[in-house]
């Protein structure tokens, strides 16, 4: 018996339709899903106590997290703000604005500062958001 929570992609709702009919066919949270999937999460998997309720893969939980970094939306405050009109116009704005990708991590992404500390850990969270950048732009490159 596994001790994650099953994923199925495939599972229609009862209400609304199939997660494969709320995202298009070229959608970025497609291709993030697409490039962690194959991934060897077995690390992470041993390392799963296995206390209380099933948990979600690291393979859910990685995809959402390097989807997060890749819209620069982190937090839930943000996301609701992105969904005003006011914030969705602001958001466009930026978005015209041409920056280098450092600049673009910073700014466009969110990412102002690093989370954890010692070298090691600061080593990790900044792969992790090149790895989210890098995997957004892979997405406009091959959708274009």
């Amino acid at each position: 018996m596994s001790r994650f929570i099953p994923v199925d992609r495939q599972t229609d709702y009862l209400l609304p339709p199939s997660v494969d009919e709320w995202l298009p066919d070229g959608h970025l949270a497609r291709f993030v899903v697409a490039v962690v999937e194959p991934l060897d999460l077995s690390a992470l998997t041993r390392r799963y106590a296995g206390r209380g309720h099933n948990a979600h893969h690291p393979a859910v939980l990685l995809s959402l997290l390097v989807y997060g970094y890749a819209t620069g939306v982190y937090a839930s405050r943000k996301t609701h703000r992105l969904k005003t009109q006011a914030g969705r116009a602001l958001y466009a704005l930026r978005k015209h604005t041409v920056e280098p990708v450092l600049g673009i991590i910073k700014h466009v992404m969110g990412f102002r500062k690093l989370s954890l500390r010692g070298l090691e850990n600061v080593s990790g969270e900044w792969r992790l958001a090149t790895m989210a950048w890098n995997i957004k732009r892979m997405h406009r490159l091959t959708a274009s």
